[in-house]
């Protein structure tokens, strides 16, 4: 269910990806978690964060898709003491693709109980696609391919509500689909610009799944 390829976006600093298998009846993927110890189950990103990736779909992207997760925090937001969101067993940080190809990246900030949620267009597939989240400590803005969705959420968004447990990445999705790369970055080198973010410097990340080259 994974395996590992060459194939690569040009931008990525890692000539490298890993192709995540999976499918539904039974459902079944793959998981890639992070250390138990890891810095990132203990960190909360009050004052921002990026988070980045390269992403491929499959050709044809067809069939019962699952909800796919590109990268999701361990804990229920119920447990955080978050009620407002979708659901109690929801994480408390989640960036998702429907099963129509839709990006979905839902947060539960430290400071409230809200759940803001930003939702993209119809993802391209056969190709790379880049996807940066960056968070300046109040507000979310995500990008695909350098251009701002047209839904981003409008609530106040500081921080990432952790519960110190471990992050990870899992895609139970038909025909597989292939990330190049992931990381979260404390830092938000995009804030107040206008033009289209690119792929941030890959030192000094918290978290990067194998295939980054680190």
């Amino acid at each position: 269910m994974l395996t590992w390829s060459a194939d690569h976006h040009q931008a990525q600093p890692a000539h490298a990806s890993l192709r995540f298998g999976g499918g539904r009846n039974p459902d079944r993927g793959a998981v890639l978690r992070t250390s138990a110890t890891a810095p990132l189950t203990r960190a909360r990103f009050e004052s921002g964060y990026t988070i980045e990736t390269f992403i491929k779909l499959p050709d044809p992207f067809e069939g019962d898709h699952a909800f796919m997760g590109i990268l999701s925090w361990e804990g229920r937001s119920g447990d955080a003491g978050k009620t407002s969101g979708w659901s109690p067993d929801e994480p408390t940080c989640s960036l998702n693709l429907s099963g129509e190809r839709f990006l979905q990246f839902v947060v539960y900030p430290v400071d409230r109980d809200a759940d803001p949620t930003s939702w993209s267009h119809a993802l391209p597939v056969g190709r790379w696609t880049h996807v940066a989240v960056v968070n300046d400590g109040r507000r979310t803005v995500t990008y695909v391919d350098g251009s701002r969705i047209a839904r981003n959420a409008d609530e106040d968004s500081r921080g990432i509500t952790t519960l110190g447990k471990r992050s990870h990445r899992r895609h139970p999705v038909r025909g597989g689909v292939r990330p190049g790369l992931l990381r979260l970055d404390r830092r938000h080198p995009h804030r107040g610009r206008r033009a289209a973010p690119r792929p941030v410097p890959h030192r000094r990340a918290l978290g990067a799944c194998p295939g980054s080259g680190r």
